[in-house]
């Protein structure tokens, strides 16, 4: 039944003590504080203090935000919200959670530049594993993550949505198709983000190497979102320069003739050319041509080879 309530009344529903509080904006009562809770004390002592004992029982996504209190304030957690993050009995309200909610508490807490803090306290979370089924929360994979952002950082053509990367983090090696696939189901992911994850998986599955052609890079490559691409040089690091060399330059190339100019020279409308003109990237790619008369030169060679 809705009510109207007072602000005492408001203020206890809040999450902590350093959110339950007030400040008068009337002209005879200006800067009054009202701090039911304590808050005021948390707040000059640095203190993430939830005002009960059921509190994150009631609400478990306020496990997700103490953390981020406490990384990106500089602030410590109090007693009690340390003993929920590492209790096994969380685990039952946790999975209650709705997938919308805990991707809402995923994006905020690794979506920031302290993402690398963030899980390092989640890895440590007893009850994780109802959030991300089958996590496998490894430091090499938090460390990697860290210097591949760094590394790569400025080879991105729009707004790198650095949470999924993160995410990524988390992925096994092992069962790698259907621990996605459980992490795409539990968050309820949409499609452009459940496809980042699947191309991820598809990524780690390739027989990749430094030592592979600029060509079989590009296509293994092509295609891939670069959220993707990041998580995979942060996974396998003697990769990084490969991603690095195809986000920066690689996805870039182009043959200098297009489909006009094949057509204009009588080359066959059809599926041909668009064969031709990828084997002419693939060529460049490689350095096997360098001006627009080797481009032509190959170009002719392939139409002759059809049948």
């Amino acid at each position: 039944v809705v009510r109207r309530g007072t602000i005492e009344e408001d203020l206890l529903r809040r999450d902590f003590t350093i959110n339950a509080m007030a400040a008068a904006i009337w002209p005879r009562r200006w800067g009054e504080i009202l701090d039911p809770t304590g808050g005021l004390r948390d707040l000059r002592e640095r203190r993430v203090r939830p005002l009960h004992e059921r509190s994150y029982l009631e609400d478990p996504t306020r496990l997700f935000r103490a953390l981020r209190y406490r990384t990106r304030l500089d602030f410590h957690v109090d007693p009690l919200t340390s003993m929920f993050l590492v209790m096994d009995e969380m685990r039952e309200f946790v999975d209650r959670l709705s997938g919308d909610r805990v991707r809402h508490e995923l994006e905020r807490s690794l979506g920031g530049p302290d993402a690398a803090e963030q899980l390092m306290w989640l890895r440590g979370a007893t009850w994780l594993e109802s959030v991300l089924p089958h996590v496998s929360p490894l430091l090499d994979s938090i460390d990697g993550t860290t210097d591949a952002l760094e590394t790569l950082d400025g080879t991105f053509d729009s707004p790198l949505r650095t949470w999924l990367v993160w995410l990524l983090a988390l992925v096994p090696t092992g069962k790698a198709a259907e621990d996605a696939s459980a992490i795409i189901e539990r968050l309820a992911l949409d499609r452009p983000s459940a496809e980042i994850v699947q191309s991820f998986v598809r990524l780690l599955k390739q027989k990749l190497s430094p030592g592979d052609t600029r060509s079989l890079i590009f296509k293994r490559f092509d295609g891939a979102p670069p959220e993707a691409l990041v998580a995979l040089a942060a996974r396998r690091w003697s990769l990084l320069p490969a991603v690095e060399w195809f986000l920066a330059a690689g996805r870039h190339v182009r043959p200098l003739l297009n489909g006009d100019d094949l057509l204009a020279a009588g080359f066959a409308e059809g599926p041909l050319i668009g064969r031709i003109l990828n084997e002419l990237r693939l060529a460049r790619l490689d350095g096997k041509i360098e001006t627009v008369e080797d481009e032509w030169r190959l170009a002719r060679r392939l139409a002759e080879r059809q049948p």
